[in-house]
């Protein structure tokens, strides 16, 4: 789903600052004190809906302040907007993964707050937007539409276990192979499953390192991922330096044999 920036003229009869206000059957929840309050990017409770959204009607929906809708299994999920760290850790996880399947000469895109949909008699009852989704993007409308390869959640530290093994489970339920759940802390953790071989995952915290080979082979320590973008860009800025500066002591070596009467062009010719 995108977000339109402001109203606009209906498409498909659809206006263009849809709510979901107009198809909801009851979007108030009960507390525990007995008392009924709205649904908001703070409860994360499914809104109900009349019936299932159309394409038009999704594609036209947009997030509210703060927060960003997804479709489960037909129903409107509202979650917070990712900030903060969760953006800048996500973006360096996203960076290390491209790299890792660009070293194994893969094709699949990296992509971040992206949406897989699915598409069932022109409704949606599927539209989950991963933090970090990995697989094949449709190119007409740059979100995937394939059961993407790998999915990766992160959350914070206030994230009920209870919302996160709720997540895993859905994906389960899609048969997804690989999902990584990425907790943020003092000590960040990595959760790591192969969905299809165990519902039990391999579990890293701080300096610990967690490699896999499959789907692609791929080294991470929950610590070190923040900053990893930034730290590549210097390494590279300074193995550019280091390499400037042999080349120009090697320049200077041999100005300094030219002017002493060598044939600097024979020896590099023997050389070759």
């Amino acid at each position: 789903m995108t977000s339109t920036p402001s109203c606009g003229a209906a498409v498909s009869g659809v206006p263009k600052c849809l709510t979901p206000s107009a198809l909801l059957m009851n979007v108030a929840t009960t507390r525990k004190d007995g008392r009924s309050t709205m649904a908001s990017v703070q409860t994360l409770a499914p809104i109900a809906l009349r019936r299932m959204l159309s394409v038009a009607e999704w594609e036209a929906l947009e997030d509210p302040i703060g927060g960003r809708y997804e479709i489960l299994d037909g129903r409107l999920v509202v979650n917070p907007s990712p900030g903060g760290d969760h953006n800048r850790i996500g973006e360096d996880l996203a960076d290390m993964i491209r790299a890792a399947i660009d070293d194994a000469e893969l094709d699949y895109e990296v992509t971040i707050d992206v949406e897989w949909r699915v598409v069932e008699n022109g409704r949606v009852p599927q539209a989950p937007r991963g933090d970090i989704v990995i697989g094949h993007l449709d190119p007409s409308k740059g979100i995937h539409y394939e059961l993407p390869l790998f999915v990766i959640e992160i959350w914070s530290p206030k994230t009920r276990p209870s919302v996160r093994a709720k997540k895993r489970d859905y994906w389960i339920a899609q048969g997804l192979r690989y999902y990584w759940s990425v907790r943020l802390g003092i000590v960040a953790a990595i959760d790591a499953y192969d969905l299809h071989a165990s519902d039990t995952p391999v579990v890293v915290f701080g300096d610990q390192p967690l490699t896999i080979t499959s789907p692609f082979p791929l080294t991470v320590i929950p610590n070190e991922i923040k900053g990893w973008t930034l730290r590549q860009h210097r390494q590279a800025k300074q193995e550019a330096a280091r390499a400037d500066a042999a080349e120009g002591r090697i320049r200077s070596d041999f100005e300094r044999l030219r002017a002493a009467g060598v044939d600097v062009d024979v020896i590099l010719r023997r050389h070759d």
